[in-house]
């Protein structure tokens, strides 16, 4: 974060929240943020390592994550902006490592063990911070 002040990234930050629930363009997240989409997205890749892309996506997986313990994997799937469960199913399990199938309802999460097996378990999982998946 060399450069920029950590009230300048939180702005920035807020202009990627402020966006989460609606389809907002990286040219008009720039704009909220006063600056060119370039600057934009270079300014947020070095304070935070990711894209402001890869960030709101992050942040909608997240959300579709706790949101999953109450919904079906369909209603989560449209909650979150994605056309089809399947384009949901395939980027929950790029970003945790687990189907949204396997995090939802009572029968528990799958986790892998020692042996790497995935065996079904009683467990509780949660998104991380860092965008994986931490089963209990």
């Amino acid at each position: 974060m060399r450069g920029m002040t950590s009230d300048r990234l939180r702005t920035f930050i807020d202009v990627i929240l402020d966006s989460v629930d609606g389809r907002t363009s990286g040219e008009e997240l720039a704009r909220r943020a006063y600056l060119s989409r370039f600057h934009f997205d270079r300014l947020v890749s070095s304070a935070l390592g990711e894209s402001p892309a890869a960030f709101r996506r992050r942040l909608l997986l997240g959300r579709a994550a706790y949101a999953l313990r109450d919904g079906t994997v369909t209603e989560v799937a449209f909650a979150a902006g994605y056309g089809s469960p399947e384009a949901f199913a395939r980027a929950f399990k790029r970003a945790f490592g687990v189907a949204p199938s396997a995090h939802t309802g009572t029968s528990g999460c799958r986790r892998r063990t020692a042996s790497t097996s995935i065996r079904p378990a009683a467990c509780s999982c949660r998104a991380t911070t860092h965008g994986g998946m931490q089963c209990i």
